[in-house]
C-alpha cells in the first residue's frame, strides 16, 4: 500500500508542475500584492534552502520592500529547529480524516508524501532547508 501511495504521489508531484515560471529564478513581482502570498514566500523559502537563483536573491535583497529584512529572513529560517517527520505525516493524516470528502492525493498531501519518503520515512528529523529540497516541484513551487 504504502508503495502505491508513493507512486500515485510521485506522478501528482510530477503532475503539479504547471505553468512555465521558474520560481528558483523569480525575483521579486512588480506588484507585491495578489490573490496569494506565493510570490513572496516561495523565493524566500528557496532562498533558505539555497535553491534561489544568485540574481533572483540579489534582487529580493535589494527591493526597496524586502531589503531591510530579507537576509534575516534568510538566516532565521536556515537556523530554526527541525521539524518531525512523524508530526508532518500525523498532521496529514488527520487533515485527510477531517476531509473526508477530499481527494486523498491532493498537491499539498503529495508533496509531504514525497518529502517524508525522500527524507527516509517519518522517523526522521528535518530542518527546513531539507524540507523545501524534498518538497518543490520541477518548477520550484513548495
Amino acid at each position: 500500500f504504502g508503495e502505491a501511495v508513493r507512486d500515485r504521489a510521485a506522478q501528482r508531484v510530477r503532475d503539479s508542475a504547471g505553468g512555465n515560471r521558474d520560481l528558483a529564478r523569480a525575483g521579486p513581482p512588480t506588484l507585491l500584492s495578489g490573490r496569494g502570498n506565493s510570490p513572496i514566500f516561495v523565493p524566500l523559502l528557496l532562498d533558505a534552502a539555497q535553491l534561489l537563483s544568485r540574481p533572483a536573491s540579489q534582487a529580493w535583497r535589494a527591493h526597496a520592500v524586502t531589503a531591510a529584512q530579507w537576509g534575516d529572513w534568510v538566516r532565521a529560517l536556515r537556523a530554526g529547529p527541525g521539524a518531525p517527520m512523524s508530526a508532518l505525516v500525523a498532521q496529514l493524516s488527520d487533515s485527510i480524516g477531517e476531509a473526508s470528502a477530499a481527494d486523498a492525493l491532493t498537491q499539498d498531501v503529495c508533496l509531504v508524501w514525497r518529502c517524508a519518503h525522500h527524507l527516509g520515512g517519518a522517523g526522521g528529523i528535518a530542518s527546513l532547508p531539507e524540507l523545501v529540497r524534498a518538497s518543490q516541484t520541477h518548477a520550484g513551487y513548495i
